[in-house]
């Protein structure tokens, strides 16, 4: 099996991979190889406050890319400016409440991304799926 942990230029925190109670680290740039035979567990986690997710695959000799989840980014983004726009909108919000709804915002984008922040991402033949 063939795990690789691309350098995009947005990623710097280590990927911690998890295979018969060893454990390997892997940088951006970095491609891993491990043995593995059918009914092996394989995990992997990004950075330290991220949920260690599991890794389904299928054959042996899949390849997978390790890659933030994008839609969430983009959500949060579109929520951001949602926010801003109706906070222009209403014009009637006092510090307090915006502190709030901004560490809300802030609070809910963390929780979401601990859980779903990263995915394996299957590859064929060097393209991904």
């Amino acid at each position: 099996m063939e795990i690789t942990y691309p350098q995009n230029g947005q990623m710097r925190a280590p990927v911690f991979v998890f295979h018969n109670a060893e454990t390997h680290v892997l940088s951006p740039g970095q491609t891993l190889e491990l043995t593995v035979r059918r009914g092996d567990v394989v995990k992997f986690r990004v950075g330290r406050f991220t949920a260690t997710h599991q890794i389904a695959f299928q054959s042996p000799q899949a390849s997978f890319a390790i890659t933030p989840n994008k839609q969430l980014q983009l959500a949060f983004v579109a929520g951001m400016m949602i926010l801003a726009a109706a906070l222009y909108w209403f014009k009637q919000l006092n510090n307090g409440w915006l502190t709030l709804l901004v560490a809300v915002a802030l609070g809910g984008y963390e929780l979401m991304n601990y859980f779903t922040g990263y995915k394996a991402v299957p590859s064929h033949h060097g393209r991904r799926v």
